[in-house]
């Protein structure tokens, strides 16, 4: 299981406790959701709770920041490609056209992806 991170240092620390009442249930039903995100139980508490007041929604948070990161992933291998295509025909002179046409409509599709999300991302911000 990986390591929970620690939260940012603040200047100052954090001088202000809070003390919560939970039932038995609560609490196990805390513990779990915060071990799934490989949180404590009290920082689990306090990013859902301000991300709760301030509009944000964090499973679709998690799932655009999912959506992103396959772009990103699908984008680099994309490239990789590209860049394979370029050695080869600086080095043989030959072009290799229906693979370079494959990777360049890959390439608009991640593009494609990447745009929606965007404009998913957009659609939730707004007010």
């Amino acid at each position: 299981m990986a390591e929970r991170k620690r939260m940012a240092n603040h200047d100052g620390g954090r001088p202000v406790s809070k003390f919560v009442r939970l039932t038995e249930a609560e609490a196990a039903e805390l513990s779990i959701a915060a071990q799934r995100e490989k949180k404590t139980v009290q920082r689990y508490m306090v990013e859902a709770g301000i991300a709760r007041a301030r509009g944000v929604d964090p499973q679709a948070a998690r799932e655009t920041i999912t959506a992103l990161f396959k772009v990103e992933h699908q984008i680099a291998k994309v490239g990789t490609n590209l860049n394979q295509l370029t050695r080869h025909a600086n080095a043989t002179g030959e072009v290799l056209h229906a693979q370079l046409r494959e990777e360049l409509a890959q390439l608009r599709h991640c593009l494609d992806r990447l745009e929606e999300t965007v404009d998913q991302v957009s659609v939730e911000a707004r007010p």
